[in-house]
């Protein structure tokens, strides 16, 4: 695509990164290749060396948006993302994971899509690569006893003890579709629905949930769209948050322990039970790509303990 046909969007871009220069380049390359893109990209660099720093001192060629990097003051994908929004000049906030690749159009069809009315609060793209898998037997009986509802689909829905499900990709369609939640791999929102700070500290390291706790809390006030148009691909990279099978499990119980009580508001014994099979099932689903089991286990039982005994987390 030439850049001369390319148009700033006065929107500001966060992008979190810690030691992915060449996934990192690539995100801003597709960036580069769109018609519309944002008047500036701040890069909140938790990175262990000058790479990325580098990188952002030279010219991209094709990029129309201001690149300002900045270090980051704690590592996490979530407070990465706290630093940025509070640098930001803008009204409007896009979160992009640094490892994706933006189809042809792609922001410009989320910008014009959270322009249909001031009720969307968020808009955010497919991922071409994560959507809703038609359920089996056992996965639909577990929707429906999770949401209490028996649904046609269940896509872009987030039931029960906090379980967001992917959406449906319908790309003949040329509406927007409203769901429950955003992923904040590619995400616009209207600065002022968003909570101060945008995310709790309890979102550390990888920050498993934390899309799901914004947008829920967005959805509260404002309606949340997919674009159908808008596509992205998810480049999912591997990092050291993802290597400790213990953080991982115990991060995932504690967390959507906290999005199910503190945003969803269920604390009945009834979503106690729900939230203890539905990691039941997910082990049992998972097992054969659990590779370090005892960790795995260990990690659960140490969420466990945290979400009883940590006021933090309870109260």
């Amino acid at each position: 695509m030439d850049s001369i046909s390319g148009h700033k969007i006065p929107v500001s871009a966060i992008i979190p990164t810690c030691n992915r220069l060449n996934a990192l380049k690539k995100t801003l390359k597709s960036v580069s290749q769109q018609c519309a893109q944002p008047v500036e990209i701040i890069i909140i660099d938790a990175s262990e060396n000058d790479d990325t720093m580098n990188l952002c001192k030279y010219a991209i060629t094709g990029l129309l948006s201001k690149l300002i990097w900045y270090k980051a003051n704690e590592k996490g994908a979530a407070l990465q993302r706290n630093q940025g929004t509070e640098l930001a000049i803008s009204d409007f906030i896009l979160y992009l994971d640094d490892d994706i690749f933006l189809e042809k159009n792609c922001l410009e069809e989320i910008w014009n899509g959270i322009q249909i009315s001031p009720n969307i609060g968020g808009v955010g793209a497919f991922v071409t690569n994560q959507k809703y898998q038609t359920p089996g037997r056992v996965t639909k009986f577990m929707y429906r006893l999770m949401s209490g509802a028996k649904l046609e689909s269940y896509a872009g829905k987030c039931i029960g003890p906090a379980w967001n499900i992917w959406p449906e990709h319908h790309k003949s369609s040329k509406e927007s579709i409203q769901v429950d939640w955003l992923s904040t791999v590619c995400v616009l929102y209207r600065r002022y629905i968003l909570p101060q700070p945008v995310f709790p500290k309890i979102f550390t390291g990888y920050s498993y949930m934390e899309d799901v706790y914004l947008s829920l809390t967005v959805a509260k006030t404002l309606e949340l769209h997919l674009i159908p148009n808008a596509e992205i691909f998810h480049d999912s990279q591997p990092g050291d948050h993802k290597k400790s099978a213990f953080k991982i499990s115990k991060m995932q119980l504690v967390n959507r322990h906290f999005v199910m009580r503190h945003v969803m508001g269920r604390k009945s014994f009834k979503d106690y039970s729900k939230l203890f099979l539905l990691e039941v099932f997910f082990t049992i689903s998972h097992m054969k790509k659990i590779k370090n089991v005892i960790p795995y286990f260990g990690g659960k039982v140490a969420g466990t303990f945290d979400i009883m005994t940590s006021k933090k987390i309870i109260d």
